[in-house]
């Protein structure tokens, strides 16, 4: 790993880009301490990504220095997501790497497991042979510096009430009290009902996020084939996650001219989504060609 330069300091602004290659452990070592709003990335997982000779095992401890990087770069009031899915396997006994990343990055730096999402896929794909379900979910882990500081309003991502609520709401609490119970429910429906009227007729979301679909023929695979046969590269293992993805997590966790990283940027879709909502995107990845790659779409998709 390369020693860090001396960093230099630029001034950006609302809807600016930088896209940098090499190793992130290094290029955060030109970071100042406190400067980042939002980290959301997807590093490459253990035996699933052929270019990372790193085994289950020793994950946690490879990821380690990234983490403690983003520990200082990111602000008090600042959030880290990382998004990791497991994949179950019949053939071997499997090594839980993913609560090992958890646990490890809890002992071993100040960032605190604020929440762990999760990003549902509805068609994902199948188990080995009907001895396994459908393999329908990745987890997003959200760490906080200080969560009593963290800045996050998931009303930035309200959905629509359902029209279940809605009829449950319109019924008289009388209907619905329990002995010792009226008053309180009254208040409890009063409140619900002024907080759904107040946002228009939306609530909170879920913490299991729904975006994106993984079939072979949903947008998201052929999007993955258009781009390949644009620039002449399988970009498969670059184009993770879908745009709302990050998108999501932008807007229930930064303001309008916040920075948002991506030390795992493949072709940067998180830098994509940043800059369209008025952020400042900084995207790092080790391998030449998603950053090439990461230049044309992000030019692309901002023109």
């Amino acid at each position: 790993m390369e020693k860090p330069k001396e960093a230099k300091r630029v001034k950006l602004k609302p809807g600016d880009t930088v896209i940098l290659q090499g190793d992130s452990r290094a290029v955060l070592g030109n970071f100042p301490d406190d400067s980042i709003d939002l980290t959301f990335t997807s590093p490459p997982y253990p035996e699933f990504s052929p270019e990372l000779k790193v085994k289950s095992e020793e994950w946690a401890n490879w990821m380690l220095p990234f983490m403690k990087q983003l520990e200082r770069v990111t602000k008090n009031t600042g959030s880290v997501v990382v998004n990791v899915g497991d994949y179950p396997r019949l053939s071997k006994p499997k090594y839980p790497w993913v609560e090992d990343f958890v646990l490890t990055t809890y002992k071993n730096t100040d960032l605190k497991l604020i929440h762990r999402l999760i990003w549902f896929k509805r068609f994902a794909s199948g188990g080995a042979n009907g001895k396994l379900p459908k393999i329908s979910y990745e987890f997003c882990f959200w760490f906080a510096k200080d969560p009593k500081q963290v800045k996050a309003n998931f009303w930035n991502a309200a959905i629509p009430a359902s029209e279940e609520t809605i009829k449950k709401l319109e019924q008289t609490p009388d209907r619905r009290a329990k002995t010792g119970a009226k008053k309180h429910i009254e208040y409890d429906y009063r409140r619900v009902s002024h907080t759904i009227e107040k946002h228009g007729g939306k609530v909170l979301p879920y913490d299991i996020v729904e975006v994106g679909i993984t079939g072979s023929k949903s947008p998201w695979r052929q999007k993955m084939s258009e781009l390949k046969e644009k620039y002449g590269k399988d970009i498969g293992r670059y184009y993770v996650f879908p745009y709302k993805l990050p998108l999501f997590f932008i807007l229930c966790l930064t303001d309008p001219g916040d920075v948002v990283l991506d030390p795992f940027m493949g072709t940067g879709t998180t830098i994509i989504a940043a800059v369209k909502n008025d952020r400042i995107g900084i995207g790092i990845d080790v391998d030449p060609h998603a950053v090439a790659l990461a230049k044309i779409r992000v030019k692309e998709r901002l023109e």
